[in-house]
């Protein structure tokens, strides 16, 4: 899970770090694997120290699975390519008007052979097993919060991801 610590008008700074933490401290409750921050040095975002936060995530569970910039490889930092996958147990409304080229760029991103995890539980288990046999990963980090997402469906996303996603993928991958 990560963090991109973006807020959104009428968020304080303060705030949004204690959302963050919070929910660091849900998801390692709920044993996932890993937490990341995003570190960004502008007034849009809230965390420009990603070890300060993960030390307070740290704080609250017993889990030691943080992850910040200071963790990646120095290629990846210098702009090597890396898979941009997101995780979310958010599931995509219907329709009626015509797609625009934007949506029919979501639908395609969103579809089995798409980057966006978006979905059913089970629809994103499968994504994650098959994205895992294709590309040989064995580690995901899926976006869960960007500033403005009510703080419940943050939670409800972890939540999901944790007790139906990761157990499946689990399973599949031995």
């Amino acid at each position: 899970m990560h963090s991109l610590t973006d807020t959104s008008p009428g968020d304080t700074a303060s705030q949004r770090v204690r959302d963050i933490v919070d929910c660091g401290a849900f998801g390692g409750q709920l044993g996932l694997d890993v937490f990341g921050v995003g570190e960004h040095h502008t007034p849009r975002f809230s965390v420009s120290s990603p070890a300060v936060v993960l030390a307070a995530v740290s704080i609250r569970t017993s889990r030691s699975w943080t992850w910040s910039r200071e963790d990646v490889p120095k290629s990846r930092q210098a702009g090597a390519p890396t898979p941009s996958r997101s995780r979310s147990s958010a599931s995509t409304g219907s329709s009626t008007t015509k797609p625009s080229p934007r949506s029919s760029t979501f639908d395609a991103m969103a579809g089995p052979d798409g980057a966006l995890m978006v979905g059913s539980p089970q629809e994103i288990a499968e994504k994650l097993t098959l994205q895992g046999e294709l590309f040989g990963a064995s580690r995901f980090i899926g976006l869960a919060d960007l500033g403005g997402l009510p703080r419940a469906s943050v939670l409800h996303s972890i939540e999901k991801f944790a007790y139906d996603v990761a157990p499946a993928v689990r399973r599949e991958s031995g």
